[in-house]
């Protein structure tokens, strides 16, 4: 009656695809044979996004097979039918994976890591295990500059102020229609997500005698 938003545990599924599913039945209609083309495109997307990618890394011919491999797999298939929420989390992961070989390549201060972090952050409000590309990249920059310490911290930042931005438009958001700090202690919030974990792993440690 007060207009707020219920609170709603969708375990690592998070509210965004919903309404990317709902902009799909508006374009489309809501015919399911239609919505699964939400799911094959996600699929088709991040394969390319892999072409493109590995064509950067280890040239044309290794970029082909990795796609061809990509979409030999039954995972499109598996995935449409039900209309899951992996195949668009993929595609965001991927684009932001890419967005982050482009970044080591551009050289100093490229603004690629900050599109990488803003695609990290949307495919978290799509599910919730988006966070492992994240850790993954920061530890392939790691890997790439660790011989420049400045260089990996303004990359990282770079990184962060996109994750960042996405996640404090998504926050205020929310907190339009629900309580701020029950949007900030709930899976709408990434440090929540993570901090929840580590809090329940310390109370079950057991005490110093």
């Amino acid at each position: 009656t007060d207009g707020l938003i219920p609170t709603i545990d969708y375990e690592a599924r998070q509210v965004a695809y919903v309404y990317v599913i709902g902009a799909f039945v508006k374009l489309l209609g809501g015919r399911c044979a239609r919505l699964v083309s939400c799911p094959l495109a996600a699929c088709s997307g991040a394969a390319q996004l892999l072409l493109l990618g590995v064509v950067r890394l280890f040239g044309r011919r290794v970029g082909f097979v990795a796609a061809m491999l990509l979409f030999l797999t039954p995972f499109a298939l598996f995935m449409a039918p039900v209309v899951k929420t992996e195949p668009l989390t993929a595609f965001l992961c991927s684009l932001g994976v890419y967005a982050i070989i482009r970044g080591v390549q551009a050289g100093p201060g490229a603004w690629w890591y900050a599109g990488a972090g803003a695609a990290f952050a949307a495919g978290f409000y799509v599910r919730q295990s988006a966070l492992a590309a994240s850790v993954a990249a920061i530890v392939y920059l790691a890997l790439v500059h660790h011989s420049r310490p400045a260089r990996l911290a303004g990359s990282i930042a770079l990184v962060g102020l996109g994750y960042a931005a996405v996640c404090a438009g998504g926050i205020g958001y929310f907190s339009a229609h629900a309580p701020v700090d029950r949007v900030l202690a709930g899976a709408l919030n990434p440090l929540a997500c993570v901090s929840e974990p580590i809090q329940r792993i310390r109370g079950a440690a057991p005490s110093p005698a």
